[in-house]
């Protein structure tokens, strides 16, 4: 009797293992969730998301193309693969996407980013985002976005701390629709709050050097404090959603 059921339980305990073991190694057949991108934020506002320009830090006149999509829960994600293509029209569907990077997926994070630092100016790109996971199955692409980069200000004063004189200065020699004067002060060692983000004007010709007082920025005074400043162009001309533009590098000054 001890010895029936002595094997009785051996035969049940293999074959608890081995179908236990088939279980786990079974190919997984679901693909990964498509991907959705975070919305552009507006262009006044003071945390920006989604897609848009970007300037690349020691290249003043360079900007690249910043992506952004939602991180997907699942464990077994792996990476998420770029891919872009480039137009001359939002209706234009000639072209093939091609792979221009694969971002693996970061620990415990709400959202997921890339910055397209190849993309060049006055083109068109349209951008999607596959997710792959740990056994190589890919999801359907999300989808897909678009934006254009234009020429990058450049910023003359205040640029490097110095105590502000009351005059703003960058150069542009690119004809936008808008130009935004973005200033932030220093809260902590290296903690910025946005103090405004003002539309100077609707313009349809400007004259390369630009110089603006506080006043013609949107601020009648500043209390005392380190600040940076920089411009953002947004041009919407022929393009929907505000998906064209550039910003400048970031310039800094002192109030006593």
């Amino acid at each position: 009797m001890k010895k029936t059921f002595y094997y009785m339980f051996i035969l049940f305990f293999a074959n608890l293992v081995f179908y236990g073991c088939s279980d786990s190694t079974e190919p997984k057949n679901q693909e990964p969730q498509k991907v959705r991108f975070v919305p552009k934020s507006a262009d006044v506002d003071a945390v920006e998301t989604g897609i848009d320009a970007v300037a690349v830090p020691g290249s003043p006149n360079q900007n690249s193309i910043f992506l952004q999509w939602y991180s997907i829960g699942d464990d077994d994600i792996e990476s998420y693969q770029i891919f872009r293509r480039t137009g001359t029209s939002l209706s234009d569907s000639v072209g093939t996407f091609v792979k221009i990077a694969e971002v693996v997926q970061p620990f415990n994070s709400k959202d997921t980013s890339y910055i397209d630092e190849s993309a060049g100016e006055d083109t068109l790109y349209f951008y999607y985002v596959i997710a792959k996971d740990e056994d190589g199955l890919t999801g359907k692409p999300s989808a897909k976005e678009f934006y254009r980069l234009l020429p990058a200000p450049t910023i003359l004063s205040p640029v490097s701390g110095q105590n502000f004189s009351g005059q703003f200065e960058w150069l542009f020699s690119y004809i936008p629709q808008n130009f935004y004067f973005r200033l932030e002060r220093r809260i902590g060692v290296s903690e910025f709050e946005v103090v405004g983000i003002n539309l100077l004007d609707n313009i349809a010709s400007v004259e390369p050097q630009q110089s603006r007082n506080l006043n013609e920025v949107g601020f009648s005074s500043l209390p005392s404090g380190f600040y940076q400043w920089r411009i953002e162009i947004s041009n919407n001309i022929g393009i929907s959603d505000k998906r064209a533009g550039c910003e400048s590098t970031w310039g800094s000054f002192q109030v006593n």
